[in-house]
């Protein structure tokens, strides 16, 4: 190698070598952690758990954490654990990425919150769960419309039964230290 390329192969492999290494650091400091969505330093979609079909990131956990916190506020139940919060997110992405695809769409979802629900005001929901109709549609009625219709294709006596099947049929590898996926059940440990 000609000696006048040198320095500037050093000077290359140190900008590519420090920031990944950051990068990497960063990941890890935040895999480490045990509720890792309440550090600003973490806001954003960092891979929390993976699928052949895709990641579960922070950004749907702390989504999940808020809403259910939120809804708890509102009903005057009890609030979900990070990990509960967590177990939802990945259930959640069972459901949307399960072998068999349910037929029901975001319009089925609209149509239910109006005529099931009677929510016809979506400043209601702003105002007490903190969502637009749209947020609220995608991601609290849609899965549980997915889920009833999966039960039905499943067979499956139960929700439970329904996280179990669809955790045994997609591999899920679960990045965070304090956390543990059990495939017999479809939740976390």
């Amino acid at each position: 190698m000609p000696k006048k390329l040198k320095p500037y192969l050093w000077v290359l492999v140190f900008l590519v070598a420090v920031p990944g290494i950051f990068v990497a650091g960063t990941w890890i400091r935040f895999l480490l952690a045990e509720t890792p969505f309440h550090y600003a330093w973490v806001q954003g979609a960092w891979p929390l758990a993976c699928s052949t079909r895709g990641c579960i990131t922070t950004a749907d956990w702390a989504r999940q954490f808020e809403v259910a916190k939120r809804f708890a506020v509102f009903t005057g139940g009890a609030a979900q654990t990070p990990a509960q919060a967590l177990t939802s997110a990945l259930r959640q992405h069972l459901l949307s990425h399960a072998f068999f695809k349910s037929p029901v769409t975001v319009a089925d979802a609209k149509r239910y919150r109006q005529e099931i629900l009677n929510v016809q005001r979506t400043d209601f929901l702003e105002t007490n769960l903190g969502m637009s109709a749209e947020e609220y549609d995608q991601y609290v009625i849609l899965p549980f419309l997915e889920q009833q219709a999966l039960m039905g294709q499943y067979k499956a006596e139960s929700t439970e039964e329904l996280y179990k099947l669809l955790s045994q049929e997609r591999f899920l590898v679960l990045f965070t230290w304090h956390y543990r996926w059990d495939r017999a059940t479809g939740s976390i440990l």
